[in-house]
């Protein structure tokens, strides 16, 4: 049998995608900080914070929505 990968390469894709999930969840926590107190409109999220997609600005504005 054939394998494209190796356990290791399996191993480290896997790491580095946690990595940038958990990036992407404190960047989605700092957005919803900085939104919460005033200093920056939703709407300019992705210019600061453009690995956040239109889709993570949505659920923001969600759940800011049933903050207030």
């Amino acid at each position: 049998m054939i394998t494209l990968f190796s356990d290791e390469e399996i191993w480290d894709m896997h790491l580095k995608s946690e990595k940038r999930e958990a990036a992407k969840e404190a960047e989605k926590e700092a957005v919803k900080k900085i939104v919460s107190d005033g200093k920056m409109r939703l709407d300019e999220a992705r210019k600061y914070f453009p690995t956040l997609s239109l889709d993570d600005i949505k659920e923001l504005e969600k759940e800011l929505m049933y903050k207030l």
